[in-house]
């Protein structure tokens, strides 16, 4: 096989050893090179091959970058019921492969949706690697799973009692002082213009 990506269970990729004779083994010999249907059929022998979640989540990630480009990719229903899925458990912190059928949410943002990973079970993936697999996530349907699609952010003032506001950066009260010179030099401004 030629491939500078994924590594295939029971194939060898060549590339390695003779990356500058690609014309000849792919041209003249007919080596296959790594591509969608390779991808998704080593997703689905997984569990069987025992492959360990690294492994699975390096596919996970070709199979995403042949998505991006595939003009009318598959069916995702066999790989949905698959366990391909790593997922981070809240109790142990363990990850495991699960099937789509498990309860797991997509950490999507920063902040507080950010918080729960303690508390839920969540697709393990950082944060710019959720977003970089949006394809992939696409073609499962798995977008609703979001956090921040799956919950709602509320910040009350009043009832005499006081919540912090939930993003650090939003605090008005490091900012009261400017913003009340501003209005004030403003005001002055006008007022000098009449």
């Amino acid at each position: 096989m030629w491939s500078d990506t994924t590594h295939i269970h029971g194939k060898i990729a060549v590339n390695a050893q003779y990356s500058d004779l690609k014309d000849l083994f792919v041209e003249k010999l007919r080596v296959p090179q790594l591509d969608l249907t390779m991808v998704f059929d080593q997703l689905l022998a997984a569990r069987s091959l025992t492959l360990p979640v690294s492994e699975v989540k390096e596919l996970l990630k070709t199979l995403n970058s042949f998505l991006r480009i595939e003009a009318s990719p598959p069916s995702p229903s066999r790989l949905l019921n698959a366990r391909i899925f790593p997922v981070r458990e809240p109790s142990s912190g363990n990850v495991v492969l699960c099937t789509s059928d498990t309860q797991f949410a997509l950490v999507d943002r920063e902040g507080p949706p950010s918080r729960f990973i303690e508390v839920v079970r969540v697709l393990d993936f950082t944060l710019q690697e959720i977003r970089h697999l949006k394809p992939l996530l696409a073609w499962t349907c798995l977008e609703s799973r979001y956090l921040s699609r799956c919950m709602r952010e509320i910040s009350r003032v009043g009832d005499g009692v006081q919540r912090p506001i939930s993003q650090p950066h939003r605090d008005l009260r490091r900012k009261a002082y400017a913003l009340l010179r501003y209005a004030q030099l403003s005001t002055c401004r006008s007022s000098d213009l009449t």
